[in-house]
């Protein structure tokens, strides 16, 4: 009996320390990150993360304790690391990616690449995470997530080649084409006030502004991440990309990080923004994408109608091969009467051309994994939004009218004030 005692606690250890190790790196994770935060909800939840990674830890070293809590601690630790881990583990395999890259030559990446897509297709929960946002955007079809997932491998697969051999000779270039809408990019920039071209994060984003770059002199305005690991890998791979680089001030307000942008257009350059990034109600003026209302900020056209400089929608899509570049008309933002509802109309604009090349191209989109744009898609649509308020209203008992005359002969009718509400 007491054999058995010790061979299970010596399975328990031996599981059971790596998985302690595990667990105790997503709490320093959880630490570091919670030095970071300003608000102090954040902060209260990224300490209790922390100090439930600890107790679960804790909880599977210490060999008094039960096993059936140990069995029921573990999933919970699992589930809180799940954040820092997922965090740390990308942020890792993509420098790991970028080291062997430049160690490598062209067929060496093109295997790489491969096999990391095998890895991520025997990831079932990342496909199934991103077919159920296909679904709930309304554009699913049988494969699309892998056809989506081999969109995204391009991508790297751009980035290591351009890490490889540089820019000129990593064969990135040859893999897009320009139709006769580039003469509309032509047209805004010789206007001589600089342009601001715009697309969704489409796979590709990281490095078109370099294959923009071989047309109009490019530069691409790089966001400031708080957390240091994840800014050097966006700056990593904005250097891959081969493209001129503008970084806002650290901390710096929203006018400062306003004057850094115009700063390139007043250089009479072209400004590649992505500006697909909802925001909080507050923050943005309400748009449409996929049949839901969420909010876009306007930084980018107030940007444009301060500095007089064009604005230009760039797409592409992959046909036979190779991805095909389509621009659109330029468009130029009136710095006459009400600012903020031209910057509005420009924002609307730019939503209705993402919303509809995303429904024609949904493979294209690279956020189907974006935390925000997952919660977003998990809520209803507008459509049945509206239709459930207004069978409710339906279902309401009718309103009654009191009586112009009280029942004991009152003094004169009662007054009835009728609110107008707008659904």
């Amino acid at each position: 009996m007491l054999a058995q005692s010790n061979i299970a606690l010596s399975a328990r250890m031996i599981a059971g320390v790596p998985l302690a190790i595990l667990l105790s790196g997503a709490a320093l994770v959880s630490v570091r990150e919670l030095v970071r935060r300003r608000k102090w909800r954040r902060r209260l939840f990224g300490a209790l993360r922390a100090f439930g990674l600890l107790t679960t830890a804790s909880l599977i070293l210490v060999s008094t304790i039960p096993n059936w809590l140990v069995v029921l601690a573990v999933p919970i630790g699992l589930w809180l690391a799940g954040r820092p881990l997922r965090k740390s583990v990308t942020i890792g395999l993509l420098r790991i990616g970028a080291l062997l890259a430049r160690r490598t030559d062209r067929h060496g990446v093109e295997r790489l690449r491969r096999r990391a897509q095998s890895a991520l297709w025997a990831v079932l929960p990342l496909r199934n995470r991103i077919a159920r946002n296909m679904r709930q955007a309304g554009v699913y079809r049988e494969g699309l997530e892998n056809e989506h997932l081999e969109r995204a491998g391009d991508q790297m697969e751009f980035l290591m080649q351009i890490l490889r051999a540089g820019y000129p000779d990593s064969g990135v270039s040859e893999r897009f084409c320009f139709d006769e809408s580039l003469r509309n990019l032509h047209q805004a920039h010789e206007a001589g006030r600089g342009v601001l071209v715009l697309s969704p994060h489409l796979c590709g984003y990281a490095v078109f502004p370099r294959v923009l770059a071989e047309h109009v002199p490019s530069s691409i305005y790089l966001r400031r991440s708080r957390d240091p690991s994840k800014h050097a890998l966006n700056v990593l791979v904005g250097q891959a990309g081969g493209g001129d680089l503008v970084f806002p001030p650290a901390k710096g307000s929203r006018a400062e990080r306003l004057n850094v942008a115009m700063g390139v257009l007043r250089k009479r350059r072209a400004l590649y923004v992505t500006p697909d990034l909802p925001r909080k109600a507050n923050q943005g003026v309400p748009v449409t994408i996929w049949n839901r209302t969420v909010y876009f900020p306007t930084g980018v056209m107030i940007m444009a109608m301060r500095t007089g400089s064009p604005t230009v929608v760039a797409t592409w899509f992959l046909h036979d091969g190779r991805y095909h570049v389509r621009f659109g008309e330029p468009m130029e933002i009136s710095r006459r009467g009400d600012r903020q509802q031209h910057a509005h109309q420009a924002m609307l604009a730019f939503a209705k051309t993402m919303d509809q090349h995303l429904h024609e191209h949904p493979e294209m989109w690279w956020n189907w994994l974006d935390k925000r744009w997952t919660r977003i898609l998990r809520r209803p649509t507008d459509s049945q939004s509206t239709a459930a308020m207004t069978h409710a209203e339906d279902d309401a008992p009718a309103p009654q009218c009191a009586s112009t005359a009280s029942a004991g002969g009152g003094n004169g009718g009662s007054r009835v004030r009728i609110v107008n509400r707008r659904l």
